[in-house]
């Protein structure tokens, strides 16, 4: 790393004995690391900095906002001219900008070949003519803390919600459609398609058919049995052409997307 053009060193002087030394390199290593994986950094210098006393409260909401903008820019057609951003519950009480950034970085990493992180994301969004609206609600319905966004292209609208349960981010809400599923595994597929029987077990078996593992699998409906439904499933394995062409050609399938969650 010392060798490295893109790494600037200075001396940590409050680490006078070789104790302190190596116990400040593995903060430090460990520090990187975190941000790395898309965790708040504690000790940013131009990035938003959150208060420790904010940190129970809005650190998940980042590994949330990162998540959801990752999915939504995979669902969404068209190029997004406008970014709603709603927080719901605890959460709206708080700074909310390192969460905003985070849904933008999540957004605009799958629009642009450059690196988009949490010192860039609101410059590359301007540069980009992304507006971006924040709303706040003190309460949220359903769960203690939500974060919504709505993605707006020429083509139409792109609604995806996600919360923290148990530490944990979960999907709440994609379109319509009301689900709780957590996205793990390195795939999902979401499916819209007419709600009557028999559907879980033909996409289930194509999947099945192919060797591809499903983690987690969900369904929503609308108000009416008979009306539209969404499957969500997430899998461990690609999903093939193959596989989306035989799902594309199910009766009363109308829409099958892919979302690759690791980029």
């Amino acid at each position: 790393m010392l060798q490295s053009d893109r790494v600037i060193t200075t001396p940590h002087l409050a680490a006078a004995t070789f104790e302190a030394e190596a116990s400040a390199s593995i903060d430090i290593a460990e520090q990187v690391v975190a941000v790395l994986q898309g965790q708040p950094p504690k000790t940013p210098v131009n990035a938003p900095m959150i208060p420790a006393e904010a940190m129970s409260v809005l650190g998940p909401y980042i590994q949330v906002g990162t998540t959801i903008g990752r999915i939504a820019v995979q669902l969404l057609e068209g190029h997004p001219n406008s970014l709603t951003i709603r927080y719901q519950g605890d959460i709206a009480r708080e700074d909310t900008s390192p969460v905003k950034v985070a849904v933008l970085a999540g957004l605009l990493d799958g629009l642009t070949e450059e690196r988009v992180n949490m010192v860039n994301a609101d410059i590359i969004a301007e540069n980009r003519g992304l507006s971006v609206i924040e709303q706040k609600e003190a309460t949220c319905e359903n769960y203690a803390n939500m974060l919504t966004m709505e993605v707006n292209t020429k083509a139409g609208k792109t609604l995806v919600a996600g919360s923290s349960l148990r530490g944990r981010t979960h999907l709440t809400r994609v379109g319509d459609y009301w689900l709780e599923i957590e996205p793990t595994g390195s795939y999902m597929v979401f499916t819209e398609h007419k709600d009557r029987p028999g559907m879980i077990g033909i996409v289930g078996t194509i999947i099945g058919d192919a060797d591809i593992n499903i983690s987690q699998m969900q369904v929503s409906r609308g108000v009416h049995r008979g009306g539209g439904a969404m499957m969500v499933f997430c899998l461990d394995d690609p999903m093939t052409e193959e596989c989306y062409q035989q799902m594309r050609a199910i009766p009363d399938i109308y829409k099958v997307l892919i979302v690759r969650l690791n980029k």
